[in-house]
């Protein structure tokens, strides 16, 4: 093993590492639950091999960022046939410093960089720097830039080279016998992604979703029911592919509806299950069909929002999530990327945006980006105080356009505190305490404008 540029060898280590494992286990059966948050909920039915008594028993393949305080094993052997007695989580896995520091006392053969080797005990290891005491009883320090390896002939009990559970068990007899485990674990978790390909001016969207499981738990999984929940779960404190092929399988005919997933109620939130079993390797991430290809009927509408951006309009898609115009199923909060073929039929992106979990029934909304032949304007063409804390104020909004086509544009404007708007306005929508939205239809290479007083308490 070769670590910082050093050599550890170890003569004994085989021995020491075959007696350290427990008898080779048949692959568990798995069920992951996995959450947005870089959670996992792992149940799995392990056989153990006991003899009748009190025994220690050595259980591999547990995530190093499991989390100790969540495991549960439940016999499954029947009542009374066995029973845990302690356990403890060792996950302090070897490197160089452990090594070494728990090699202290023992003997070691140490080759420096000139091929001169050094033979003793070893005192200390602080730092990568070594301190050996020779035979004649005198005492050799090595500095760690001098060393090129270092050979350790008896290391201590204890070394860990993976996560694992160790068990005090009491069995009524010897065999085999099943129990299921339980833990939560971070290093797993999933979001969604979804691809909407616009139609002509841009009133239809064909929408496919895709949930992307990520594991980096350190452990693989095979053979394994994976479900994923969708929804914010509260915690207590204290504790893709590449794109080209995305869109390959997003064009690829499929049938309406077709997904690898099933949809289900979960308490307070979704759960979606893959209908068949997988594999979850370490270290990859995997797709899995959430929803679609499913026609959405689209809203293109540009939004004008003066106090936050000085001129900018962006562009946004609308759609309602219910039957007859979208997927009309509850979608997981994500990333969505909007594509459109040119004149050519090459796709080309539109823009991309986030949106929140969306129950059935509720509307949609995706920002793409500025209209690049859209400006805004937003004057304060008066600000007066009344009296106390009262003042009114004239804000006037201009909107100039070089499109070809008219085009609908949503002004939105906030206010803080006890507001009433004066005089005549374009139509308005009261959306909340703070906001309100004027609608205005800006002529096609032309220019709309409107003026509003509003008295702000």
């Amino acid at each position: 093993m070769r670590i910082r540029g050093r050599t550890l060898f170890f003569p004994c280590l085989l021995f020491f590492a075959t007696t350290a494992l427990s008898a080779a286990e048949e692959q568990p059966e798995t069920q992951l639950t996995i959450y947005r948050d870089n959670l996992a909920l792992v149940r799995e039915v392990r056989t153990l091999s006991l003899a009748r008594g009190t025994q220690s028993y050595r259980l591999a393949g547990i995530p190093a960022r499991v989390d100790p305080s969540s495991v549960f094993f439940q016999p499954l052997s029947g009542p009374g046939a066995w029973r845990l007695v302690e356990q403890r989580f060792a996950f302090d896995l070897a490197d160089t410093d452990r090594l070494l520091a728990m090699s202290k006392g023992g003997r070691v053969l140490v080759t420096d960089k000139q091929g001169q080797t050094h033979s003793g005990t070893l005192l200390s290891a602080l730092s990568g720097d070594l301190l050996l005491r020779e035979s004649d009883e005198s005492v050799k320090v090595l500095k760690a830039d001098s060393v090129a390896s270092i050979q350790l002939f008896s290391p201590a009990e204890g070394l860990v080279t993976e996560p694992a559970l160790t068990w005090i068990l009491e069995a009524e007899k010897s065999g085999l016998h099943k129990g299921s485990l339980t833990y939560l674990t971070e290093g797993i978790g999933w979001q969604a992604d979804y691809l909407a390909v616009a139609g002509q001016g841009e009133t239809t969207l064909t929408l496919t979703g895709w949930a992307t499981v990520e594991n980096r738990s350190g452990v693989s999984y095979r053979d394994c029911e994976i479900g994923l929940v969708a929804g914010e779960i509260h915690r207590a404190p204290g504790y893709g592919p590449p794109e080209r092929r995305i869109l390959a399988e997003a064009m690829a005919a499929a049938p309406k509806g077709a997904s690898d997933l099933q949809e289900a109620p979960l308490a307070e939130y979704h759960l979606y299950k893959l209908a068949r079993k997988a594999d979850l390797p370490d270290g990859e991430k995997k797709q899995l069909s959430l929803c679609g290809p499913a026609q959405v009927k689209a809203r293109k509408t540009y939004r004008y929002e003066g106090q936050k951006h000085a001129s900018r309009v962006e562009t946004t898609l609308e759609f309602e999530n219910r039957e007859g115009e979208g997927p009309a199923i509850p979608l997981p909060g994500g990333r969505v990327r909007v594509y459109e073929k040119d004149e050519a039929g090459v796709l080309r992106l539109l823009g991309e945006d986030r949106i929140e979990h969306t129950p059935r029934g509720e509307r949609v909304r995706i920002t793409l980006g500025a209209a690049f032949d859209l400006v805004g304007e937003r004057t304060v063409k008066e600000s007066s105080k009344l009296t106390g804390n009262t003042r009114k104020e004239t804000i006037e909004i201009r909107i100039r356009s070089q499109k070809g086509d008219s085009a609908r544009v949503v002004v939105a404007e906030s206010f803080w505190g006890d507001w009433e708007l004066l005089g005549k306005t374009p139509p308005i929508a009261k959306k909340d305490a703070r906001k309100v939205e004027f609608e205005l239809t800006v002529p096609a290479g032309g220019e709309s404008a409107f003026e509003y007083q509003v008295l702000i308490r």
